[in-house]
């Protein structure tokens, strides 16, 4: 990790926003709150629903020992998500 949630690989930007690269791709198969950090009390205003699909542009392990994947949500806000509300669609990397 080399401390920009990227993982040494170079983001893009288009219209001003920042489109990291994507490490693989993940299906949400429960609603779910997106999160500033990966911590159940970091909930922020928004929400991925089941059986929609995004990039997991990062990976981390929270206090508790849960894995979280951040993921693109479209924007320069890279959320988190609890790692047991996606399948991932391809191997993921870390």
């Amino acid at each position: 990790f080399d401390g920009t949630g990227f993982y040494g690989l170079t983001p893009c930007v288009s219209g001003g926003v920042v489109i990291p690269p994507v490490r693989a791709r993940v299906q949400v198969v429960a609603d779910t709150a997106i999160y500033a950090a990966p911590a159940l009390d970091m909930a922020i205003d928004g929400m991925l629903y089941a059986g929609q699909t995004f990039d997991i542009v990062g990976a981390r392990v929270s206090d508790d020992g849960s894995l979280w994947y951040q993921v693109f949500v479209g924007s320069n806000n890279y959320p988190y998500i609890p790692a047991s509300t996606v399948l991932p669609l391809e191997p993921v990397p870390f």
